[in-house]
């Protein structure tokens, strides 16, 4: 009766749940092979951010919003940038990057442990010196950078 029927819909329930986490598995397996998977993902090897300052960021501190990809893919260490952007923190980096010739290496994209460095570049005295579809470098000269929040 009852208990035959509750045991055959146990069974189809974790039978579906295992054919869609073999599918699931099959496609995540597939990608990974295919691109590569996180920071192997050709997205950042192919990188012409990561490029530029692997060629190019050389005796520069780097503050950035993934420093992961900076480490694994142009072989430098880099720092996180400031998640604050509460005006003495914001001051306090700005001196930072001015009394070490730092850059900030900021990519365009988010994840759930890095956002986007936009709120923090406004609230710099900054400029581009170099832009790429995935992101772009910014430095400060010493004057600007300073006098703290620029907005």
């Amino acid at each position: 009766g009852r208990r035959y029927a509750a045991r055959v819909l146990v069974a189809l329930a974790v039978v579906a749940w295992w054919g869609a986490s073999l599918s699931n598995t099959r496609d995540d397996v597939q990608y990974a092979l295919e691109t590569g998977n996180d920071y192997a993902d050709i997205q950042w090897r192919g990188s012409r951010l990561i490029a530029w300052v692997r060629a190019h960021g050389g005796g520069h501190p780097l503050f950035t919003n993934f420093p992961t990809a900076l480490y694994f893919h142009a072989d430098r260490m880099a720092r996180m940038l400031p998640q604050s952007i509460a005006p003495d923190t914001v001051r306090a980096f700005a001196d930072t990057l001015a009394r070490r010739g730092g850059w900030i290496v900021a990519f365009e994209r988010s994840s759930e442990y890095a956002e986007r460095p936009d709120a923090l570049l406004q609230r710099l005295r900054v400029r581009e010196i170099a832009r790429f579809s995935d992101g772009g470098v910014w430095v400060t000269d010493s004057s600007a950078a300073t006098r703290g929040v620029a907005r």
